[in-house]
């Protein structure tokens, strides 16, 4: 069976990527959508302009939410890094005070 050890410090860098991508997603994504329903109104009277319209209406929503996403994904990684290193302290007061490290070091006493 192997080990499993984890890295809250390597969670916490995860988090800051996934939020920097988060950030440089949002505003071109905010652009597409901008662009995409000025150009419907620009376009107005044509024929291309109503089935423009409903694309930018069917995206828009994906689009703007991809930042959200990334952004809840950093903060769900940062509350399990903050959740990995609360664990291991509580660990550690306990391990301190049932003075478990020196039973485990004598056994037998």
């Amino acid at each position: 069976m192997g080990d499993l050890k984890v890295d809250p410090g390597e969670i916490y860098m995860s988090a800051g990527v996934a939020r920097a991508i988060g950030e440089d997603f949002a505003k071109p994504c905010q652009a597409v959508a901008t662009a995409s329903h000025t150009a419907v109104g620009q376009l107005a009277g044509w024929s291309v302009a109503a089935r423009l319209g409903q694309v930018a209406d069917g995206w828009a929503p994906v689009l703007l939410s991809v930042g959200d996403r990334l952004k809840k994904t950093a903060d769900n990684l940062t509350a399990t890094a903050q959740a990995y290193r609360s664990n291991e302290h509580a660990n550690v007061e306990v391990w301190h005070k049932q003075k478990i490290g020196e039973a485990w070091e004598k056994p037998g006493q």
